[in-house]
């Protein structure tokens, strides 16, 4: 009887450990995800010189599609991304020629055992962030 009420109180947290595997494969596909939406977005915005308004909401709207509980309004593209033209190294004499950009998306539901822990949504809620820079292709 000893051990049933043993295994009755640890059972649980073992399939805890069960779960938490699938949650960080879903984890895993989410970042990937981000990160080849990230990739293109980049891509168009080395052609442009900057992150425009039509490449910031089309990558908003990317990333809202492949992941699952997030919305466009909740992915915040950075203060400290280059929002106007920035030319090709060399071309201007004061500029680095590269492009900053931060990209943050909201990833939630990702810890299997965080409702039995009793933690808050707040608390479970974590940002993966892309803060880099890329070289600009936009000739003066």
């Amino acid at each position: 009887m000893k051990q049933f009420i043993v295994l009755a109180a640890a059972l649980p947290l073992l399939l805890l450990f069960m779960v938490q595997f699938a949650a960080d494969q879903q984890y895993s596909l989410a970042v990937a995800a981000v990160d080849d939406a990230v990739y293109a977005a980049k891509e168009m915005a080395k052609q442009e010189g900057c992150f425009t308004e039509k490449i910031t909401q089309w990558l908003k709207e990317e990333i809202a599609s492949k992941i699952r509980g997030v919305e466009p309004s909740d992915i915040i593209i950075g203060s400290a991304t280059d929002t106007s033209p920035v030319y090709r190294m060399g071309s201007d004499p004061e500029g680095d020629g590269l492009i900053h950009y931060q990209v943050s998306v909201p990833m939630r539901g990702f810890s299997a055992g965080s409702r039995l822990l009793g933690l808050r949504d707040t608390a479970r809620t974590r940002y993966y962030v892309t803060d880099t820079y890329v070289p600009s292709e936009l000739l003066p």
